[in-house]
């Protein structure tokens, strides 16, 4: 499959869709169900497993390995206008772009929709990219982190969010800040770039 940005989305959302029916598969399975060439499902397939929305569950027929989908994968939510970055796109405007494409979301949903071919998001680099986003006031909680104990295991629930504050297409960032503190005052005596 080729074509323009919009259109390997689209079709990625397309084969997404697939996996979700089929439940488990090949790579050549889901390449021939998709129509796709089955390099291409090989590298979303790996990307699945590294995001542990899939892993590997048995050796099937013509020595084919066979991948099932983790319970996880039922969790992660496709923005309904999914766009893809350009190649050059660093992985922090990828998660800033899909913030703003997304209603609700997680870190693991936030780090699904922004890897691309060429940049690879982590579940703990979207979930720190929330945090600065909280931090500056850009995100509303809609659901709360939630633990609870089942048995001898804790089950999490992590946090949701929505974007409040989209101000343009450059991703906000965290900096440290040179800073004077003076113990004998207790406070900061100044604070670069915080100048009247």
């Amino acid at each position: 499959m080729t074509g323009s940005p919009e259109n390997r989305a689209a079709q990625n959302t397309a084969i997404w869709a697939v996996a979700l029916r089929l439940g488990e598969f090949s790579y050549a399975s889901l390449a021939a169900e998709c129509h796709i060439p089955i390099e291409r499902s090989t590298l979303l397939v790996r990307g699945w497993v590294r995001m542990r929305l899939a892993a590997f569950d048995h050796i099937g027929g013509h020595r084919r390995h066979v991948f099932k989908l983790l319970p996880a994968a039922q969790e992660v939510t496709l923005p309904a206008n999914l766009t893809v970055a350009e190649p050059q796109a660093s992985a922090e405007e990828n998660l800033w772009r899909t913030a703003g494409t997304l209603v609700c979301f997680g870190a693991r949903d936030l780090a699904f929709n922004s890897t691309t071919p060429g940049v690879e998001v982590t579940e703990d680099m979207a979930a720190r990219f929330c945090q600065v986003l909280l931090k500056g006031g850009y995100l509303k909680v809609e659901k709360k982190a939630a633990f609870r104990r089942a048995g001898k295991s804790v089950i999490s629930t992590p946090a949701k969010y929505r974007l409040i504050r989209k101000t343009g297409p450059v991703p906000p960032v965290e900096r440290r800040v040179m800073a004077v503190w003076d113990a004998n005052l207790g406070q900061y005596t100044h604070v670069a770039g915080a100048e009247a």
